[in-house]
Parts: structure tokens; sequence; C-alpha cells
């Protein structure tokens, strides 16, 4: 065994610190766009579970409401 594998320089043991510093920030920025991603697809994916009957109907009911409102002017 050599007696150089259990000491590392000033130099690497930085260089080694800032990848590891870097990988982290990257496996970070990665799981939050995963998060964001999924989230994204939960609300889509609720958005397009909604019946049509009743997107309809609250469209006919704010039309009624500008209807009437406009009688009563």
């Amino acid at each position: 065994m050599s007696s150089y594998t259990g000491h590392i320089g000033d130099s690497s043991r930085e260089f080694v610190l800032d990848v590891s510093s870097r990988l982290h920030h990257l496996y970070e920025a990665a799981h939050l766009k995963f998060a964001v991603a999924s989230l994204l697809d939960e609300h889509i994916f609720r958005t397009s579970m909604a019946p049509p009957a009743s997107r309809g109907q609250r469209t006919q009911h704010s039309e009624r409401v500008g209807h009437g409102a406009r009688h009563n002017q």
C-alpha cells in the first residue's frame, strides 16, 4: 500500500469539495425542476378531468348575469 493513499493535498481537497458542491447544486436544481414539472402535470391533469357540462354551466350562468345587467340599464 502506498503511503500517499491517505493523504490529500490542500489543492486536491479543495478541488474535490468544489466538485462535490457543484454536483450537490446540480442535484438540487434537478430535484426542484422535477417537483415543478410534477405539480404542473398534476394541475393539467386535474383541469382536463373537469366535466365539460360544468364548464358550460359556468359560462351560461355568467352570460345570464350579463344579460340581466343589460336589461336593468
